[in-house]
């Protein structure tokens, strides 16, 4: 059977900009942490030691001025639980994917750190790729989790993995109470995704969501918060899937199947995820993939970046954001990057 072949970026995602007018104040925050790896950055070294001891290796690409970043260092690594849990199985090893330090790769090879993010397909901040103690990568979290959810799945790292990590997720977190979705206008609700696809000339908006989702209220509850998003949200086709739904559905490809195996496919990992389709395609292509935690700013920037196809002139969605941000400043417009 045929399978939708994804050329996009895979974003999980939170979102990257370069300020160097914080520099200095995110170069302290990292000091902060005396359980960050004083590594010479020879990966396979830093793999041998870890494996010695146990453990695998987690590569964190953060930025200057991501507050993305400082909430993980802030809300996450200030819970000593946490911490202790997260130091007994990984040695944390930290990486600027702007800068410019020197890196001996795990093929021996010699690169900068900006180099290396490249090379791994960072594409947001932070993204902490995590390295098994035989050197396979058996997860990517790009973008910020909350605490709790950071929690969960370094569990689920520990375990046997015998479930997707959003499946796993899914158990912990069940309720016995689920709460009604609400029906917003600019979603079109459809189990033929296919026939949705082939008859729209806008681009593709794939929400996929689930029940009991406070994340998922809140995306919806932005997309419907002012006329600017209202604007954005008209230049999508927009559609959700829930992802834990055994009903039957026409998939992009015109094959059937139950919603959750779908997701499954669609390897899944974080609710809400945003998947998007450039319309009109013969070969079905996912464009962009948004797969983490976003206040309005970031989201807003991602629906604009698709809409105006500035993914053309970008092709790195974070030298999309620093141009946006930066003509933003030149206008004299102010704007909130947690808002």
């Amino acid at each position: 059977m045929p399978k939708i072949f994804k050329t996009g970026f895979f974003i999980c995602c939170s979102f990257l900009l370069i300020s160097s007018w914080v520099n200095a104040a995110q170069k302290e925050e990292v000091k902060e942490y005396p359980w960050f790896k004083e590594s010479f950055l020879d990966l396979s070294e830093d793999l041998v030691e870890a494996k010695q001891n146990g453990r695998g290796l987690i590569l964190y690409f953060h930025q200057e001025g991501c507050p993305y970043c400082k909430k993980l260092l802030n809300d996450n690594f200030s819970r000593p639980e946490l911490v202790s849990k997260l130091t007994s199985q990984y040695d944390f090893i930290e990486l600027n994917m702007w800068g410019d330090r020197s890196v001996i790769g795990f093929d021996g090879g010699e690169l900068t750190e900006k180099t290396l993010a490249v090379k791994l397909r960072v594409m947001f901040t932070p993204t902490l790729v995590f390295i098994n103690s035989n050197g396979k990568v058996e997860f990517r979290l790009n973008g910020y989790y909350s605490p709790h959810k950071f929690n969960t799945l370094l569990d689920y790292l520990a375990s046997e993995k015998s479930l997707p990590f959003s499946q796993y997720y899914r158990q912990v977190v069940k309720s016995s109470k689920t709460e009604k979705k609400q029906i917003y206008d600019f979603v079109t609700t459809t189990d033929n995704y296919a026939y949705l696809y082939q008859k729209s000339n806008k681009p593709l908006l794939l929400i996929l969501d689930e029940d009991n989702c406070k994340e998922c209220k809140e995306l919806y509850s932005n997309l419907s918060s002012s006329e600017g998003f209202k604007s954005l949200t008209q230049q999508f086709t927009i559609t959700r899937l829930a992802i834990n739904s055994d009903k039957t559905v026409t998939t992009l490809d015109n094959r059937q199947m139950s919603a959750k195996q779908w997701a499954d496919e669609l390897k899944v990992q974080y609710t809400p995820s945003l998947l998007f389709f450039e319309s009109g395609q013969k070969k079905i292509s996912e464009t962009f993939r948004l797969a983490s935690y976003v206040r309005k700013f970031h989201l807003e920037s991602v629906l604009m970046y698709i809409a105006d196809k500035k993914y053309i002139e970008y092709p790195e969605f974070q030298r999309y954001i620093h141009d946006r941000t930066t003509k933003l400043r030149e206008k004299g417009i102010k704007f909130d990057l947690w808002k």
